[in-house]
C-alpha cells in the first residue's frame, strides 16, 4: 500500500471515532511489550508502523489532519 493510501485509510479511519489518541498495548511471545496510540474504535483497523530514528507520535499529525 502506498504512503498516500494509507493516509487516507487513516483519514477514513478517524472520521468514525475519536481524535485524541488512547495509549493501548500489547504484550509479546517474547516478554516485551508493544505500545500504541489508538485513534477513534470500529469494526476496520489501520496500522501505521514507524521506523528508523522516529516513535508512535511521529504519525500524530497526520491522524489529528481530519
Amino acid at each position: 500500500m502506498t504512503a498516500q493510501r494509507a493516509a487516507i485509510a487513516l483519514l477514513a479511519a478517524l472520521a468514525a471515532g475519536a481524535r485524541e489518541p488512547r495509549e493501548v498495548s500489547f504484550p509479546t511471545d517474547d516478554g516485551g511489550v508493544v505500545f500504541a496510540d489508538a485513534y477513534g474504535e470500529g469494526e476496520r483497523a489501520v496500522v501505521l508502523a514507524h521506523g528508523a530514528r522516529f516513535d508512535k507520535a511521529s504519525w500524530s499529525k497526520q491522524a489529528r489532519a481530519w
